[in-house]
């Protein structure tokens, strides 16, 4: 992801002031499509939730840093047959993390 989502703090892992309340811009994906990710602190951890296209297969993957920091898997999933909004929780107690999110097209 270009454009990491910090979660603990308001700076970056560069050290740059980050705008608040925490939230990501609309990513184009193939085909038009918008894909709205919106991540939030919340009590026992982080909070992020988006709209699952039907029957996508839908994938969270953490990393404590982007300099070299391994991905990990927090949670895949394939959504059922109709759109809907999802929600994932990670009860994070790292200092810092970074999120990615993936959504693959399911079959129609």
């Amino acid at each position: 992801d270009c454009t990491p989502i910090p979660v603990g703090t308001n700076f970056n892992t560069f050290g740059q002031q980050c705008p608040a309340p925490l939230a990501a811009s609309p990513a184009k994906a193939l085909g038009g499509s918008e894909f709205n990710l919106q991540i939030a602190l919340a009590p026992g951890g982080v909070v992020l939730k988006w709209d699952a296209p039907a029957n996508s297969a839908n994938t969270v993957e953490f990393t404590g840093s982007l300099a070299g920091g391994a991905w990990q898997t927090l949670t895949n999933f394939i959504n059922g047959p109709a759109d809907q909004p999802v929600t994932v929780r990670d009860a994070a107690t790292a200092s810092a993390r970074v999120y990615r999110v993936r959504v693959d097209a399911g079959q129609p």
